[in-house]
């Protein structure tokens, strides 16, 4: 049996697009938190054994449940007793993390802060 050919317009063609990304560098020094939001530069944590062997970030993530970072920003209506320059501990996997120049910064709701370190 033959298979019957579709007609050109009932199958309309597709352009195909090419999408240029430009990347964006965010200054971290110029952010403003949204209102509710606190925004945090995590710290990076080197992991070693006793021994000193270095251990990759993936090998440690189940057993830390938490991130230690300073406060970037905080927004209007923040409840949260934090300012810009706390040291602040956060679940490991809340907030938004976004890349920013070299590092990242996460933005947190004001209430997935767990505690400010002094």
């Amino acid at each position: 049996p033959r298979l019957a050919r579709r007609s050109a317009a009932a199958a309309p063609r597709r352009a195909l697009a090419s999408a240029s990304v430009t990347p964006v560098e965010l200054d971290v020094s110029q952010l403003v938190a949204a209102k509710g939001k606190v925004v945090v530069e995590p710290e990076s944590v080197v992991n070693t054994t006793a021994g000193g062997v270095l251990l990759s970030t993936s090998a440690n993530k189940g057993d830390q449940s938490f991130k230690l970072g300073s406060v970037v920003a905080v927004g209007e209506g923040v409840e949260s007793a934090c300012a810009k320059g706390d040291k602040v501990l956060f679940a490991f996997r809340s907030g938004v993390e976004v890349s920013a120049g070299e590092g990242s910064v996460i933005f947190l709701n004001d209430d997935e802060v767990l505690g400010i370190v002094s």
